[in-house]
């Protein structure tokens, strides 16, 4: 996948979305990760710089850390 590939995420979503992708936001106490997002976090996690590594696992084994960026207003360095 190349920069262009993550370019065209960015814009307009993966196009490719499996429809069976079941989310495990409500086991995990993730409650704004729909079947839709989780589907589409997978799909990223397959363009560079992202791998399922860094992102999918990192987020089911994470849950409060992405629960407080979610409820952030705004992400600061």
């Amino acid at each position: 996948m190349t920069e262009e590939s993550l370019m065209k995420f960015a814009l307009a979503g993966s196009r490719r979305i499996s429809s069976d992708s079941v989310s495990p936001g409500p086991s995990l106490g993730l409650p704004w990760l729909n079947d839709l997002m989780w589907a589409e976090l997978k799909y990223l996690s397959k363009l560079k710089p992202f791998t399922m590594e860094n992102l999918t696992h990192h987020i089911e084994q994470n849950p409060e850390a992405w629960n407080r960026l979610i409820d952030m207003d705004r992400i600061e360095y």
